[in-house]
């Protein structure tokens, strides 16, 4: 157990350190990534079966994966996303005190191994395994591409998001399939704002790959 502590730790100064940012290819392994919440407690942080939560005065944060049979599933394009083995995370804020919450998903990465660090996707990600699966790009298969993925629009965190005072935000975040064998993942947000003040946060999760 403390050698993967100090794995971890040593992975998070890695990144922290700077690498890059950029997401890698779709394929490399042709495997899910199962993730279970590490039983980790204690400076806010806490876990349930599925769940991986931090919790303070100011803000709660929950985070689960997407797994199959999740009601988010009945839209056909997260649907079909999930079925090219992208990792989907459901992240709830909570804004519990009197401050503006932001946060950023450019902030935000996840890490599975050593070398496998991905960024959340987005639209043009998005947009790019649609026209790849279509396997023709002409202006019609672009309108039509564009019209299915306005179906994914305010289901994922794009941008910054604002939380007002005692409001909640729930969407997904959505990374590439895994790049080699893990049997741990972090998901790590750096400058979470609260107010004026900024804090850092890691999840630790359990992996399965298969």
């Amino acid at each position: 157990m403390k050698s993967k502590v100090l794995l971890m730790i040593g992975i998070i100064f890695f990144v922290s350190a700077g690498c890059a940012t950029t997401n890698e290819p779709i394929h490399v392994v042709d495997v899910r990534a199962y993730l279970t919440p590490q039983d980790i407690s204690g400076q806010g942080y806490g876990s349930t079966d599925i769940v991986a939560f931090f919790e303070d005065e100011s803000v709660r944060i929950e985070v689960r994966q997407i797994s199959a049979g999740d009601k988010a599933l009945t839209n056909d394009i997260l649907n079909r996303l999930y079925s090219k083995k992208l990792i989907i995370l459901r992240m709830k804020i909570t804004n519990k005190g009197d401050h503006q919450i932001i946060y950023n998903p450019g902030g935000t990465g996840l890490i599975l191994g050593k070398l496998d660090y991905k960024k959340p996707m987005d639209y043009s990600d998005f947009y790019l395994l649609e026209e790849a699966r279509k396997g023709h790009d002409d202006n019609a298969s672009r309108i039509k591409t564009q019209q299915d993925l306005s179906k994914l629009r305010g289901l994922y965190y794009d941008l910054s998001t604002r939380v007002a005072e005692k409001e909640s935000v729930d969407k997904l975040l959505l990374f590439s399939p895994p790049m080699e064998q893990s049997d741990y993942a972090l998901l790590m947000i750096k400058e979470f704002y609260i107010g004026t003040k900024t804090i850092n946060l890691t999840f630790a999760f359990d992996a399965v790959l298969q």
